[in-house]
């Protein structure tokens, strides 16, 4: 009994990372620079923002119909990096296009999402889009739509619970999770109280729970025919939404079928 309670209780460790390993799989996609000039008519770049330990992180802006356009973060899913996020047939293809956005988008803290460096971190991350979202603010002078789909409504979701009203125009949530950890144990068929030893190491990402102090009129896409997150999850973040302004757009669709909501949600962002 000893010997096979230590052997449990060192295989915590091994297990965190492998967790932390299958939600988080990174993405190492560059496009080259012949292929980057080329969407949404040349008109991307790459900057640097200042983030909260007062060092830079990179991100990538694209200029949608017009120099001034509508400030729209958008954060990918977990093997979706800033490229990805926003290159053509991703999210922006799903805005409206007598719209002008001016589109901003980052990777995930860390070496596992092209172009970052260093050890990863979700933690640090959602600092990182906090930072984003005031870099925005200062460059735009305009409150930003959050755009974040699968695990990139976590990250939207953590910056929209605490931001100012000046700051944030609107709250778009791809198909949410209502915590990792639910997500986790959904996805495994396990109960999550089973997990919860290997999850310690884990972080929360309590969408449902930030979604409860949401002030911004909010929508939530939810695909009926998801594979990936249980559909129960999409409203039940719907439900906890506190904005005033909410609305549910649900279409008969699988996780990463992005396409299926590009009416709606024109409707809504415009």
């Amino acid at each position: 009994m000893v010997c096979s309670g230590a052997l449990l209780l060192l295989s915590f460790p091994a297990a965190h990372a492998l967790a932390n390993a299958l939600m988080y799989p990174g993405d190492d996609y560059v496009p080259s620079r012949s292929q980057f000039g080329k969407w949404w008519g040349g008109s991307c770049s790459e900057f640097n923002f200042t983030t909260s330990d007062k060092s830079y992180a990179p991100g990538i802006n694209c200029r949608l119909k017009a120099q001034d356009g509508v400030p729209i973060i958008m954060f990918g899913g977990n093997a979706m990096n800033m490229y990805d996020s926003v290159m053509p047939e991703s999210m922006p293809s799903m805005l409206p296009t007598n719209v002008p956005f001016n589109v901003f988008s980052m990777s995930l803290a860390g070496s596992r999402y092209a172009p970052r460096t260093g050890d990863f971190s979700i933690e640090q991350s959602l600092k990182d889009a906090n930072s984003l979202l005031t870099f925005v603010h200062n460059q735009t002078g305009k409150a930003s739509v959050l755009f974040g789909w699968s695990l990139g409504t976590a990250v939207a979701a953590s910056i929209a619970a605490d931001a100012s009203p000046d700051l944030v125009r609107c709250v778009v949530l791809g198909n949410p999770f209502t915590s990792m950890h639910a997500e986790a144990a959904a996805f495994l068929h396990l109960p999550e109280w089973l997990l919860k030893p290997w999850l310690g190491g884990v972080a929360l990402l309590p969408t449902v729970m930030w979604a409860k102090t949401f002030r911004a009129p909010t929508a939530v896409l939810a695909s009926t025919e998801d594979e990936v997150i249980p559909s129960s999850m999409h409203m039940a973040v719907y439900k906890a939404v506190a904005s005033d302004t909410k609305f549910i757009i649900q279409e008969k669709a699988t996780h990463n079928e992005l396409r299926a909501f590009v009416q709606p949600l024109r409707k809504f962002v415009a």
